[in-house]
């Protein structure tokens, strides 16, 4: 049985092996506040995603808003097939 997301996709299933890294990682992100400049020189509000030592991602606060609302559902779709 295939396990699918709540678009009726295949939900991504990680491999058995990469366990320890996938936590190793996870546990090193870190989200911090952020000015990002734009080519006119105006700085707008943004949000960093830090890994260890590597910057992951970094967006406009609208990005983030957008994505941590992604966060949330995948949160809730595990949470409805529990």
């Amino acid at each position: 049985m295939t396990n699918h997301n709540e678009k009726g996709k295949p939900m991504f299933i990680s491999a058995a092996r990469y366990y320890d890294r996938n936590l190793k990682d996870a546990q090193n992100l870190k989200a911090q506040p952020a000015l990002i400049e734009a080519p006119d020189c105006e700085q707008e509000a943004g949000v960093i995603i830090w890994g260890r030592k590597d910057i992951r991602g970094l967006m406009p606060t609208a990005e983030a808003l957008r994505l941590a609302l992604e966060i949330v559902a995948a949160l809730d779709a595990h949470k409805a097939k529990a």
